[in-house]
């Protein structure tokens, strides 16, 4: 019993140890100064309005490499770009065909304030898995790179590291690019795939 009354002591002094002093200039414990403190990560900004350049109806082609050696695969479909949440969330939907079956598949991007990244997330109707990714652009602010777990299925194995580069390469024209990180540092590109403006 004594020891009982022991660990529970310990373990209400750990929590009042843990726990902040009330801090009147910060104003600990008021939910309006707490709110106010977070407000700068709940506002949309250049990470934001960066993003608008992918809005739009696109042509794309795809082209897979099979193998060393090999001519890569390719396909063509299309999609379209719009705002999901004005100004704060992409949402991509497109059509493309995958090994002669037609692949519906939706893209969500975002800039995460708090964490300081770009964030997006992708599923389709050809798997069954979501396939997460977050990154940053480059110093030249025209690539955007991503880095996710992606499953192979051919080869067994689960969250393999990939990387996601969207290049701008003009207004009219972006190119999305899968490299996967298990290969090593050089030819890494596994997936292109091409977006050009409908006219």
């Amino acid at each position: 019993m004594k020891l009982k009354l022991l660990v529970v002591g310990a373990a209400v002094l750990g929590l009042l140890a843990a726990t902040p002093p009330q801090d009147k200039k910060t104003g600990g414990g008021d939910p309006m100064a707490m709110f106010s403190g977070a407000a700068k990560y709940l506002k949309p900004g250049p990470n934001h309005e960066w993003l608008a350049q992918f809005i739009g109806e696109w042509d794309s082609t795809l082209r897979m490499t099979m193998g060393p050696g090999m001519p890569p695969m390719e396909s063509h479909g299309t999609s379209t770009v719009r705002w999901l949440m004005e100004g704060r969330w992409l949402i991509r939907e497109g059509e493309i065909q995958m090994m002669g079956m037609p692949v519906h598949n939706v893209t969500l991007m975002g800039y995460d304030n708090f964490k300081q990244k770009y964030v997006s997330t992708t599923v389709d109707s050809f798997q069954t898995c979501i396939q997460p990714s977050e990154g940053f652009r480059d110093q030249a602010g025209t690539s955007l790179h991503l880095y996710g777990p992606l499953d192979e299925y051919l080869t067994g194995e689960n969250d393999k590291p990939v990387r996601y580069t969207w290049r701008v390469i003009s207004p009219d024209k972006h190119v999305l690019e899968l490299h996967d990180l298990a290969i090593g540092l050089e030819n890494t590109k596994v997936v292109e795939v091409e977006f050009n403006r409908k006219k």
